[in-house]
């Protein structure tokens, strides 16, 4: 797998962390400690997870097993559907409540 840089954007805040091509959003910023609300537990159907893309592109999956398209600059996405396939940046909006 290839190494990938994500920075995460967070009001004033700016996060740089590595991980590898192909993994869940969700998970690289969990296991980085980056809080993003998720009560549906990643199942995609609250929409609380929805990030902006400030550079760079996502893969979007439809499903669990089923890849959907990109989301580019300028473009939102949940990230519990996107994962990472090259270099981003991404903006997790406001300070997101902690349910």
């Amino acid at each position: 797998m290839t190494g990938i840089i994500l920075t995460v954007e967070i009001e004033e805040k700016r996060e740089v962390v590595s991980t590898e091509a192909g993994k869940p959003l969700m998970e690289v910023l969990r296991e980085n400690q980056i809080y993003i609300n998720s009560p549906c537990g990643g199942k995609g159907t609250c929409g609380k997870c929805r990030i902006t893309v400030l550079a760079g592109r996502l893969g979007i999956r439809v499903s669990d097993t089923e890849p959907g398209g990109m989301a580019k600059v300028e473009e939102t996405a949940l990230a519990c559907r996107s994962f990472l396939i090259e270099d981003c940046t991404i903006n997790l909006g406001h300070l997101q409540e902690q349910d």
